[in-house]
């Protein structure tokens, strides 16, 4: 339901919904028996988690910073998708099948891996995080029932708004640049880190090797975050996925390969 903020490690490892299974191999069914467990602990907590089993996560992607995003929210939830936008084009449905069977709206928890904070009063909080997002934007989407009961439960304890992320903290940061490199030679010529799986969360230029088609391009430098490649989104995926799918566009028949990079970003 929540992670300490003080402890930025714990929001790199763990999702708003995800499933605990076992603590250091004990199996959970409840949340008084995985505290006791944590708290039984030496220095090493060892967790099994099914990742946000009840989640969608849906990538939007918009051809230029003017096209309309398309996605209205009040506070954190969905209210309307606009027909002929960017998120119109994700067949996201407007509401999804809660635990009880019944439809209900969706409910936006995380943008670009960065989790909302879902105690926000100002209604415009989120929206603002969403359109500060860029051209390719993920989003994970819990059931609203669900997010309901998760909250009451984090409000039961002492000081929750600990928990939570900063109403309003928008990432500021230069828009996205789509960068089209022609395929005159036979490497890309970028060396990447990171991923979902890292500390990071997301691909960064490492280096720009001279012997690649990406040195043709004076604009890319190390540091950059890469966000995007032929229109598809590297955000959420882990270093291997990002790599696989990465080469498969660079090795298509396509004449140019298209990044989108984003220079870092900061709060």
């Amino acid at each position: 339901a929540g992670w300490d903020q003080r402890s930025p490690y714990l929001g790199r490892v763990f999702h708003f919904g995800d499933r605990v299974l076992t603590v250091n191999g004990r199996p959970c069914s409840k949340a008084a028996a995985a505290l006791t467990e944590i708290q039984a602990s030496g220095d090493e907590v060892v967790f099994v988690v099914v990742r946000t089993p009840l989640a969608s996560e849906v990538n939007i992607s918009r051809q230029s910073t003017s096209e309309l995003l398309g996605v209205v929210l009040r506070k954190s939830t969905v209210t309307n998708i606009i027909p002929n936008s960017a998120a119109s084009r994700c067949n996201l449905s407007l509401q999804a099948q809660s635990l009880t069977g019944k439809l209900v709206p969706w409910v936006v928890t995380e943008i670009n891996c960065t989790p909302v904070n879902l105690f926000c009063k100002e209604k415009d909080d989120v929206m603002q995080q969403l359109l500060a997002a860029g051209f390719l934007v993920t989003l994970l989407l819990h059931p609203k029932d669900f997010v309901k009961a998760l909250k009451k439960k984090l409000k039961s304890v002492s000081r929750y708004k600990r928990f939570s992320p900063t109403c309003g903290q928008v990432a500021e940061s230069p828009p996205p640049v789509r960068v089209q490199l022609r395929k005159t030679k036979k490497t890309l010529g970028l060396q990447l880190t990171g991923g979902a799986d890292s500390q990071w969360q997301t691909m960064f230029i490492e280096a720009v090797d001279d012997d690649g088609i990406a040195s043709n391009d004076d604009y890319l430098a190390a540091g950059m975050e890469l966000v995007g490649v032929d229109g598809k989104s590297l955000i959420g995926l882990p270093h291997k996925e990002a790599i696989d799918l990465i080469w498969e566009c660079f090795a298509s028949h396509r004449d140019v390969l298209e990044l989108i990079v984003q220079s870092p970003k900061t709060l």
